[in-house]
């Protein structure tokens, strides 16, 4: 029997389907010469399947189009009395709204209470959004996001971002420069200080992990060289010396 999935339901339902009657053909102990390949574009599976199964697969191809066409057309044949009505809808169904990143021009609101293209164009623009959204959301330094729709529906967006780090090469030289006990205690006061700095960061995603361990491994390494720094006065030239590492 030759079930020809793109000709009767659609490519979508074909490349859903498909391999679903290859992978049952394959474990069904069907002879090797029957033929199951994609020809001129159309995927045609020629199985040896009973009516059972034949109308078990087109069924499962109908319930997924039907389930997809709903969705669309309950979206398409919305209709709202007012602006509040509309405005309800959209802080229920997308984040960029229920978080306060949108701005909505009323006149362009008011618009889509009379003209479905207008709204359709709405529901699809705050989609894209939360999904934008939900994409930053992963991205170090993200911190807000803003939509603005104006009163003919063209939509700009801004986002904001914030990082904090620590300055490696210079806390580096600073240690190496260190020749008093004194001189790595100031470092140390320096280094304490970036780490409140980039945990912070971390809470409010400014920075990463590795920023923060970063910070620790110059802390430790600094607490040990101490150890082995004379108490005393810095020499004019090593108040030099440190002082050049401090500005740079």
């Amino acid at each position: 029997m030759a079930v020809e999935i793109n000709d009767t339901y659609g490519k979508y339902v074909g490349n859903n389907v498909n391999p679903k009657i290859i992978k049952r053909g394959k474990n069904s102990g069907i002879r090797r010469d029957t033929e199951m390949g994609d020809r001129a574009g159309e995927s045609v599976v020629e199985v040896l399947l009973n009516q059972k199964d034949t109308l078990e697969i087109s069924e499962q191809g109908r319930t997924a189009l039907k389930e997809k066409q709903a969705v669309e057309d309950t979206k398409s044949n919305l209709s709202f009395d007012t602006v509040d009505d509309l405005s309800k809808y959209l802080y229920e169904n997308f984040n960029i709204v229920k978080q306060g990143m949108a701005e909505i021009s009323s006149k362009y609101l008011r618009d889509c209470l009379t003209d479905s293209d207008k709204r359709q164009s709405l529901f699809e623009n705050l989609k894209a959004a939360d999904e934008a959204l939900e994409e930053k959301r992963g991205e170090v330094g993200f911190q807000s996001m803003k939509i603005k729709i104006d009163d003919d529906g063209e939509v700009t967006t801004e986002s904001t971002s914030k990082t904090v780090g620590v300055n490696e090469q210079k806390r580096r030289r600073q240690i190496a420069a260190a020749a008093t006990r004194g001189d790595m205690q100031a470092i140390i006061a320096l280094l304490e200080q970036d780490l409140q700095e980039v945990e912070a960061g971390l809470e409010e995603n400014a920075c990463d992990e590795r920023e923060v361990e970063k910070v620790k491994a110059l802390l430790s390494e600094a607490k040990q060289k101490m150890s082995s720094l004379p108490d005393r006065e810095p020499t004019p030239e090593e108040q030099a010396i440190m002082m050049m590492n401090t500005l740079m």
